[in-house]
């Protein structure tokens, strides 16, 4: 990356030309899962680990644990589906499984026929295939600790950011050159771009302080600047 290139930018998709069916399909997303569970998230706040855990965003991130926990988290993730692919083992359960994953603080929404939709409408818009790399719920009082992405697919990011009360959550990185610790309050419509680069780490956490908060995630092509600036 080029010393004059930024490497996080915030957009505002509605002022983005030709950006309304992306924005259209992304709200149709920002719903509870039918087969969420109140208690799913209720047992967190009331951990012990979760409230120390929660209280990390409010601090800055000790880079060194952190790193090692993020390779434990990937580790722990993707183990499993290389034994699976290894081994040819198919787990009979995984075929009846929620249409949410439980993380700490958050859920991954991974079966949702409408974000289909959603990725037709992003590749429509950029003109080439785009990898989903999230779709996201963070009920009141949900967060996402510090990490990098360090081991997930690397590229320009691109979030869609959808909450029901605007400015009662943030996003937060600190910029890999200036070291300032930058915290932007969330709105509908919100577009969040920032490049995932294991040479120049990208430190970020979420939290939902009253609300709920919807993203959905996905890597877009290098030019991506031709259509969104």
């Amino acid at each position: 990356m080029s010393a004059d290139e930024k490497n996080f930018y915030v957009l505002d998709g509605y002022r983005i030309p030709g950006f309304a069916d992306i924005l259209e399909k992304s709200a149709k997303l920002s719903r509870i899962p039918e087969d969420y569970a109140p208690s799913y998230f209720q047992d967190q706040l009331g951990d012990t680990a979760y409230g120390r855990g929660r209280q990390e965003i409010y601090h800055l991130p000790d880079r060194v644990s952190m790193l090692k926990r993020e390779a434990e988290e990937h580790l722990q993730t993707r183990l499993p589906n290389l034994r699976k692919k290894l081994f040819h083992k198919e787990n009979n359960r995984s075929r009846h499984r929620p249409g949410i994953k439980i993380n700490k603080g958050n859920f991954a929404i991974i079966r949702d026929p409408l974000l289909e939709d959603l990725e037709k409408a992003v590749e429509h818009f950029f003109g080439t295939k785009c990898l989903i790399v999230g779709n996201y719920w963070y009920p009141k009082g949900g967060y996402r600790s510090w990490h990098t992405n360090k081991y997930d697919p690397h590229g320009w990011a691109m979030f869609l950011v959808d909450v029901d009360r605007p400015g009662a959550s943030w996003f937060q990185y600190l910029d890999p050159v200036s070291e300032e610790w930058i915290k932007i309050p969330d709105r509908p419509g919100m577009v969040t771009v920032f490049r995932i680069d294991p040479d120049e780490l990208l430190w970020h956490s979420v939290v939902s302080e009253d609300c709920n908060r919807w993203s959905q995630g996905f890597i877009i092509p290098d030019n991506w600047k031709d259509r969104l600036l």
